[in-house]
């Protein structure tokens, strides 16, 4: 139970930190190239991935779906690479591409490993609270 409070605060941490970065995919871009910037700016490769995802939810129908949009069945790496991939959108919240492929991919390790339930290492929780307060500061 002691581990399960230590990282109930990491998980909602990261909860927040991921999903506040499909929201600002979501809105620089439907801002930016319009209502259908999932079609035109997002890699034929996630978009396959995405719809796999979708068909699993739609044939458990005992379970919710996780969610309305397409952005919610994309991976934490995919983000990086959507944000990446349409650099003209973002440049001026970021320094450069290395940026954010760096504190994302240095990232996922940690992600995944919470959201398996696994307990990760201060120094690790360190990590991860310096690097939100890093993005927070860079595209506030």
């Amino acid at each position: 139970r002691i581990n399960a409070i230590k990282m109930a605060d990491v998980y909602m941490a990261f909860f927040c930190f991921e999903n506040s970065i499909r929201d600002l995919i979501t809105e620089r871009l439907k801002e930016q190239v319009g209502a259908g910037w999932w079609s035109k700016c997002v890699s034929n490769p996630i978009k396959k991935e995405v719809l796999n995802r979708k068909g699993k939810d739609t044939k458990n129908k005992w379970h919710a779906l996780r969610a309305q949009e397409d952005i919610a069945y994309t991976d934490f790496g995919d983000m990086s690479n959507i944000i990446c991939n349409n650099w003209t959108h973002f440049t001026d919240l970021f320094p450069n591409q290395e940026w954010v492929r760096t504190r994302l991919g240095d990232l996922e390790q940690s992600r995944n490993a919470i959201a398996h339930n696994n307990i990760l290492a201060d120094r690790d929780i360190k990590r991860i609270k310096m690097y939100l307060e890093d993005w927070v500061k860079q595209t506030g």
